[in-house]
């Protein structure tokens, strides 16, 4: 279910009391806002009161083009919350004089509250140009949506609250709309506290200055009641007039030191803008740069600091960046956020998550990888506090059979990881308005249901004709480029590359019906355009066979960066075809999930219906607390065992409605959670 949040307090509050877990709360607060010059778009939220507790908070930022066009340059966008520290500044609006003798004056001031900025999110906007000028497939509709997890910043959105998007660019322009998505429920776990300990920017005139003076240290007090801590970190650098090329273009490390002792270290590095989704564009695109490129987001840099700090403590902590030297007309800067999260402990001790589907999709982010016709990719995160070791997921598209496959690995809490599916049969599926689900099934132990499933609209690839012609034209450094043709088992039928700079080569593709892929890719992350390297231009073109000749079908762009994808069909649109082997269901009792008391613990029938038992074979002796709560976490039977070690006791359960719960479990020095199911 999804409610809309309107701009009115009353309204919020009378919405989210009627809010279950699992539902989604919308509130937008910039809507296509334009941003033509360098400063602050300020608007008010007006999110949620207190007394509801949200599983997550989702903000989808999505950025476009100006009413006047899009620039063609590439700047920062920081996305922040404003905060009244309670303080206030002035400054003088105007001066009158009002007499000479004796000379009088009367000074307007200016009076406003000091706020504390938290920034959220970091995008670069792109090269612009394309869009302006409707080039290469592009227009000034053009849009990105970007999302964040913005969950840790749940103590700030509440109620009405200033959001700022400060745009630092000198021209026209780009705009911002942003969605946020509350999530009802129990978070992974609580947030105490967000406090910052950088947010700025800092200019590097050499280590000394940068390190002791530009980013001080600062003491933050550790809340009562922290469990668990991180830092987040997100630093980008700029300017490069100089004889090192710092701080854009050189990747230096930064160090996060608590009472001066150095707890994380990172690279301010993203070297991947080659596979930048906002391909092409217009300027330097390709090249990568201190964790930025044009038209992606800053990566945010999360580091766990549990063990270096304790709950009531103060701690100095600071943000240094490795040692340099230049010289040159422009000094180096770095634009930082550094903040420090504490926590309470974790809520669910067993909770996967289908967090994304990657391929199929229709998401622009997804660009590089879709449309596609073989093997789905998603992705999975552990969100409890038992590392997740096995994961069972079912995976369909609309009107086509489900399949299963068995992840298998070794997933620490709040981590994520890209699973590659087995090839899908696509050829039995609504080809109408084509959907694709995946599903998290296993563990059955997780505790929260609601962010096991993802559903994503995409398109169908092309269909080429069986026989094609292939003109690849090298520039000035063939060696850099190489084509392979693959079917989809991930065969290579055809690879070559170029040996002689600015040859037409010519290969001739001879395909039966099915699903391929062709790859272009350039080791340097360049492309094969001449521009900004002055290599020469390439040419990379699929033509049919008309007669005896053949005509130019399909020109694929040569400033693609690292990598060109082309997936498509032969012989019949996605949707018809052979069969592929049928799926087959996946049954196994595997306890590699579960915790240490799960192992000691077996509580059984799961459906029960009067009678709830539990099999119980401990180290040693213990008290035993049994709690059983509703899908709202409200306690609906508990029960107290003294000094039990081993044996069988049970529960009537036959009291309570039909519908999901959770048993609780706690001995004296651990305790489990479980997901049962009450049937009637």
């Amino acid at each position: 279910m999804r409610k809309i949040i309107l701009p009115f307090l009353l309204l919020i509050s009378i919405i989210s009391a009627y809010a279950n877990d699992g539902d989604t709360l919308h509130v937008r607060v910039q809507d296509h806002r334009d941003m033509t010059w360098y400063g602050n778009y300020d608007q008010m939220g007006y999110f949620p009161t207190t007394g509801k507790t949200y599983n997550q908070v989702l903000m989808n930022f999505t950025l476009g083009c100006a009413s006047g066009g899009c620039s063609d340059w590439d700047y920062d966008v920081h996305i922040e919350l404003m905060k009244p520290t309670g303080a206030y500044d002035s400054n003088i609006s105007r001066i009158d004089t009002i007499s000479f003798s004796p000379l009088t004056l009367d000074t307007i001031w200016n009076v406003y509250p000091v706020e504390e900025t938290f920034e959220m999110a970091r995008v670069i906007t792109p090269y612009g140009g394309y869009m302006r000028t409707s080039a290469n497939g592009f227009n000034n509709a053009w849009e990105h949506r970007h999302l964040f997890d913005v969950s840790d910043f749940i103590t700030l959105l509440r109620d009405s609250v200033k959001v700022r998007s400060f745009y630092s660019g000198w021209s026209s322009g780009f705009d911002v709309t942003l969605d946020f998505y509350f999530i009802e429920g129990t978070a992974p776990r609580n947030v105490i506290s967000i406090q910052n300990f950088f947010q700025g920017s800092a200019g590097y005139p050499d280590s000394t200055t940068f390190n002791s003076i530009n980013t001080p240290a600062k003491s933050l007090l550790i809340p009562a009641g922290t469990k668990q801590a991180k830092v987040r970190i997100i630093p980008t650098g700029h300017g490069f007039d100089n004889d090192v090329n710092c701080a854009e273009f050189c990747p230096k490390n930064y160090f996060i030191k608590i009472n001066g002792s150095n707890v994380a270290t990172a690279n301010i590095w993203d070297d991947q803008c080659g596979m930048n989704p906002v391909f092409p564009q217009g300027g330097t695109w390709v090249f990568n740069r201190a964790n930025w490129c044009p038209g992606k987001r800053a990566k945010v840099f999360e580091h766990d600091i549990t063990s270096s700090i304790s709950a009531n403590n103060t701690f100095d902590f600071d943000f240094d960046v490795e040692g340099f030297t230049w010289t040159g007309s422009q000094a180096p800067s770095y634009s930082i956020t550094a903040q420090t999260i504490a926590y309470g402990d974790n809520n669910f001790q067993v909770d996967a998550e289908l967090s994304n589907i990657i391929a199929p999709s229709n998401h622009e982010e997804q660009k590089r990888y879709n449309p596609m016709c073989s093997n789905p990719i998603v992705e999975i995160k552990n969100n409890g506090k038992y590392n997740l070791k096995v994961v069972d997921i079912k995976y369909w598209a609309k009107g086509a059979d489900p399949c299963w496959y068995t992840w298998r690995g070794d997933l620490e809490f709040g981590q994520t990881t890209q699973v590659t599916l087995p090839i899908y049969d696509w050829f039995h599926l609504d080809t109408i308005a084509p959907e694709f689900y995946a599903e998290v099934v296993y563990p059955t132990e997780d505790q929260w249901v609601y962010n096991n499933k993802k559903t994503q609209a995409f398109s169908m690839p092309p269909v080429y004709p069986n026989r094609m012609e292939l003109w690849f034209k090298t520039n000035n450094l063939p060696d850099e480029n190489t084509y392979v043709l693959l079917n989809d088992a991930g065969d290579t039928l055809k690879k070559f590359t170029g040996t002689t700079a600015n040859t037409t080569y010519r290969d001739t593709f001879d395909l039966a019906p099915g699903c391929y892929s062709f790859q272009v890719t350039d080791k340097y992350g360049d492309g094969m355009n001449d521009w900004p390297l002055s290599q020469g231009n390439g040419l990379i073109q699929l033509r049919r066979f008309s007669g005896t000749t053949t005509l130019a079908y399909i020109t694929l762009e040569r400033d693609f960066g690292t990598k060109n994808t082309r997936n498509f069909m032969v012989g019949y649109p996605l949707g018809y075809g052979t069969d592929l082997p049928a799926c087959q269901a996946i049954d196994h009792t595997s306890i590699e999930n579960l915790s240490p008391l799960e192992k000691q613990i077996k509580v059984y029938p799961n459906p029960a219906v009067d009678i709830l038992n539990m099999d119980i074979n401990l180290e040693h002796a213990s008290k035993l607390e049994v709690k059983i709560f509703n899908e709202l976490g409200v306690v609906q039977l508990a029960r107290t065992y003294d000094q039990i070690a081993n044996g069988s006791v049970s529960m009537d359960v036959s009291k309570l409605v039909k519908g999901i719960y959770f048993v609780q479990l706690k001995t004296n020095e651990q305790q489990m959670s479980q997901k049962i199911i009450i049937s009637k």
